[in-house]
């Protein structure tokens, strides 16, 4: 067997136990869901939204908050599209135009239909108390995304994701009354509106130095000039509240601006929208000086991915991708909603129920039971607002933030609320840093605006799972920061550097920038390592100071125009900051804030063991720069139908080697088919095993296996196709299928170190060199041993790479003993077989003929010329002779094969003797022709000759006696 088909099946079986591998894996995990539905046999089909059931959305599209109702209803729709959950309900939108009865009417209605699942709404205070009643009377489960204007205590069907008015209002006059305190407050809201924020903040100024806390209400369809006046008598309050819609706030702010107004500017609602501050462009003022009217105003938002976690920060950067604008506090409360319903949904799935079976009271009831158990524990996801956790009173207990706006943007104050559940209050608390309303405590904390940037990333260990990153980290606040304060979770013992580099202090705040340097810990899941993927955490908080005591905000700022759209790595990226032989580029980061809790190890501040602190954490994403072609599709196409193709391929393959096998008149391509076959089933059964979620619980070991098996399949497949394509080309440019064994053997197996060299430098990620290095030495002690037998080698591969010497050349090999003169019938790596006109075969070492003499007769058309001598008498007309035996002979030949008729005959005299002279006959003869045919043949033509011309050599016998 020759050693290329022996390559041939290790390659072949290599390759089998790579797919066998894979499939194996496949069948060992195979879990029943994570098939798609077009390969599980009785898959059933889609609802659609046959048989759906049917959440009514009622909210403000037409009239003074149209706003917020069509930023709630645009977040809950697309919270259901993203989740795959309007196949199981249908939502039906309905407008109140903000009018109380309007509101109570579709409220009725939803409740009494039969398929109602659940009742959004309504999208404002007006008609929160007929849905109240709808929502008890009814028992239908009815979610209100907006701040409901009381509390509502012992309904069992109404639930409301933010806390009421009255509680929000208490906590904002709280917290506003530490930044300044006021003597003159007014509050402004519309005439007839019901609104809790009023009651709120009478209880928080109740015993403060207030000297009056007014409210003035106004029609919903003032004119400008009553504005005017109503600012007018505005200015004399040093605190205004606003609870208007944007239609109402915009033209009373530029009138109070324009008035001279010093006094701070409280708005609830509308005036957190992102684009509120735009409201003004069309100010002369405002184009003059940008930020002429909003600059200085405080907005209350319940929500701002700035000040949230990784959830909303993840949700508003996607929202911002899709859009171009950041999401307003209604699209979060709103997609919330949305999904809080499809979490829902899928439990009661998982629990083998569906929408069509069962009545629609047991859904309600089931969604109400739902709800309540959120009490005791949470959601197994986070939302833009956090925790869907609910109280005793159904209500969230989340505290609102407050945000200033700079430079026409919203940015957190530097005071807020930690963010923490409320605790029950106790005696001995600092009144400056809590607020304690109902017997509930709540913390009062500085905000620390931080960011990074990045100089390098570098020394990225798999095996270890640790890299080395050099980094700014920058802190802004009231407080003071110092490098000893700072610390890094997953940072490695004893491998950072941190550094104080500058340092700045206003009236206001603090600023230090800190340059880092360290190695950091990170974990990937399998995989992620297969398909070429990592991500890079990195977290810091204070040593210290806990979630109650200070607050880390991202400084968004610092990085570009859009507040959420702080992208670390487009300045990884744009810097060049990953090291280029890691091969790696970043594509996502998610720089976002988090209450997490630690272990407190004894610690008498620990509460149950656990310590809470704020946190500032980044998620870098990286993938390979270099990712080979399998990962690169297992990221973009389904693994089920990478499976269906990997099948195809492999019957396909298996047809192209039965061909082949049976000798099918396109052998070569056949066997090119079939190489190509089976290396792109192994492409995509790479594709079909690394893009499915399989993997997860397998060991790592065996996945590295696993992936190293699939590269070496795929290095094996590549010399296969190397190695048909180049034999090939040889074959067509020489015009012949016979190529000598020895360049055979040696470039085959050429081909094949070298695919193997490649895979052991870089998918094993080792040295090649000490490999070389050792067979170096081997060959060295081999060769001294072999050194005819190389030399042989040597020289039959010089010989077959001159192409001097071919199969079937007729060649003459002249020895200091012996002459050679035969045809080539084979060349091998060791010697030369011939065979002699007297058919004896004849093995000429490659060295002898590499050192000797070589004639060849068969590169002139294989012609070579032959001499035959015979003699003619001198006494006769010698040229006369010459010129008749040259034509009879000439004649003779004509039309023989064996001569070379384009060559004439010529006739030499090579002697001149007394009687005779000595001629010779040239003639080209071929060299696998008899010369003794050819010779007999010519002597009895010129024996002829001579005979007729009289020519004929006489010789004299001279005796040395007398005659």
């Amino acid at each position: 067997m020759s050693l290329r088909r022996i390559l041939q099946g290790i390659g072949l079986t290599v390759v089998l136990l790579a797919l066998a591998a894979g499939a194996l894996a496949l069948l060992m995990q195979y879990r029943p869901g994570a098939l798609p539905g077009w390969l599980v046999v009785g898959a059933p089909e889609s609802t659609a939204q046959a048989g759906a059931l049917e959440v009514v959305f009622v909210a403000d599209f037409s009239g003074p908050g149209r706003m917020v109702g069509e930023d709630l209803a645009k977040g809950f729709r697309q919270a259901l599209e993203a989740h795959g959950a309007e196949q199981d309900v249908r939502l039906i939108v309905r407008d109140d135009r903000g009018q109380e009865e309007t509101a109570a009417a579709l409220a009725e209605g939803a409740a009494s239909a039969f398929q109602t699942l659940a009742l959004i709404g309504p999208g404002s205070s007006r008609g929160y108390d007929a849905f109240v009643e709808t929502a008890s009377q009814g028992e239908v489960p009815v979610i209100v995304p907006v701040a409901p204007p009381k509390l509502v205590e012992g309904s069992k069907w109404i639930f409301t994701l933010q806390p009421n008015q009255k509680q929000q209002a208490e906590l904002i006059g709280q917290l506003v009354q530490r930044i300044s305190p006021a003597k003159r407050v007014a509050f402004l809201t519309v005439k007839g509106a019901k609104t809790g924020y009023w009651p709120g903040l009478v209880a928080s100024f109740a015993g403060s130095q207030a000297e009056a806390v007014e409210i003035r209400q106004v029609e919903a369809d003032v004119k400008a000039p009553a504005l005017a006046v109503e600012s007018r008598q505005l200015t004399a309050f040093d605190l205004i509240f606003l609870d208007l819609p944007s239609e109402l706030a915009v033209p009373l702010i530029k009138s109070l601006r324009d008035a001279g107004h010093e006094g701070r500017i409280v708005g609830f609602g509308d005036m957190a929208s992102p684009e509120f501050s735009g409201r003004f462009s069309d100010s002369p003022k405002e184009q003059l000086a940008p930020g002429f009217y909003s600059n200085g105003l405080f907005a209350v938002a319940p929500v701002s991915p700035d000040i949230s976690g990784e959830r909303s920060r993840q949700l508003s950067d996607r929202h911002y991708q899709r859009t171009g604008s950041n999401p307003s506090w209604a699209y979060a409360y709103g997609y919330d909603t949305g999904l809080l319903l499809t979490d829902f949904i899928a439990a009661r799935k998982a629990a083998g129920k569906d929408v069509r079976t069962g009545s629609p009271g047991e859904w309600r009831a089931a969604l109400r039971e739902y709800l309540e158990a959120s009490r005791v524990a949470e959601r197994p996801t986070s939302a833009f607002t956090g925790p869907l956790i609910f109280d005793a009173a159904n209500q969230r207990d989340t505290q609102p933030a407050l945000f200033v706006y700079r430079d026409k943007r919203a940015t957190p104050y530097l005071l807020q609320y930690s963010g923490q559940p409320a605790r029950e209050a106790g005696e001995g608390l600092d009144p400056q840093s809590t607020v304690t309303i109902e017997e509930r405590r709540y913390d009062l904390v500085p905000v620390v605006f931080s960011g990074l940037r990045f100089h390098s990333i570098d020394a990225v260990d798999l095996a270890l799972r640790e890299y080395s990153a050099d980094f700014e980290v920058w802190f802004r606040s009231r407080l003071e920061f110092t490098p000893e304060d700072v610390t890094f979770s997953g940072a490695v013992d004893g491998s950072l550097e941190v550094k104080l580099i500058e340092s700045l202090d206003t009236a206001q705040e603090k600023y230090r920038r800190m340059r880092v340097k360290g190695k950091f810990r990170f974990q990937t899941s399998p995989r992620d390592l297969v398909l070429e993927k990592l991500t890079l955490p990195l977290s810091l908080r204070h040593r210290s100071l806990e979630a109650n005591k200070l607050r880390f905000v991202v400084d968004s700022a610092s990085f570009n125009s859009v507040s959420i759209n702080s992208q670390v790595h487009d300045q990884i990226n744009r810097d060049s900051v990953i090291a280029p032989g890691l091969g790696y580029v970043a594509v996502g980061s998610l720089l976002a804030v988090d209450n997490r809790a630690t272990r407190g190890l004894g610690d008498p501040r620990a509460r149950a063991g656990q310590m809470r602190y704020s946190e500032l954490g980044l998620q870098l994403s990286l993938d390979s720069a270099t990712a080979t072609l399998g990962p690169t599709l297992a990221r973009a196409v389904p693994w089920g139908v990478s499976l269906g193709g990997t099948l195809l391929l492999l019957v396909g393959g298996l047809l192209a080697r039965s061909y082949k096998l049976r000798g099918g008149q396109l052998l070569h391509w056949s066997g090119v088919a079939q190489v190509v076959l089976f290396g792109s089933a192994l492409l995509l059964a790479e594709v079909s095993l690394f893009g499915s979620p399989l993997l997860e619980s397998t060991a790592q070991r065996w996945v590295v296996w696993i992936r190293n098996g699939f590269m070496l399949g795929y290095h094996v497949a590549v010399a296969f196709l190397v190695d048909s394509l180049l034999w090939w080309v040889i074959r067509n440019r020489r015009g012949t299928t016979v190529i000598q064994g020895t360049i055979r053997v040696l470039t085959s197996s050429a081909i094949f170190f070298a695919a193997f060299a490649a895979f052991y430098t870089n998918v094993l990620g080792r040295d090649f060199l000490p490999i070389l290095a050792t067979s170096s030495v081997l060959l060295t002690v081999v060769g001294l041993a072999l050194r005819e037998l190389i030399l042989d080698a040597i020289s039959g591969i010089s010989l077959s790479m001159d192409q001097s010497l071919k199969v079937g050349h007729w060649i003459l090999v002249k020895t200091r003993d012996v002459q050679l003169h035969g045809v080539i019938e084979d060349m091998s790596w060791r010697n030369v077989r011939m065979r002699s006109r007297d058919d004896q075969i004849h093995f000429v070492p490659n060295s002898l003929l590499f050192q000797t003499v070589v004639t060849n007769f068969s590169i002139m058309r294989g012609f070579t010329r032959v001499e035959i001598p015979f003699e003619v008498s001198s006494r006769t007309d010698l040229s006369r002779v010459i010129e008749q035996v040259s034509q009879r002979v000439s004649e003779l030949l004509a039309g023989d094969p064996s001569v070379d008729d384009s060559r004439p005959i010529q006739l030499v005299c090579t002697e001149i003797e007394a009687d005779t002279v000595e001629v010779v006959a040239q003639v080209f003869h071929h060299a696998d022709s008899s010369f003794d045919t050819l010779s007999t043949r010519v002597l009895q033509r010129v024996s002829e000759t001579l005979l007729a011309l009289d020519a004929m050599p006489v010789h004299k016998v001279s005796l040395n006696r007398p005659s």
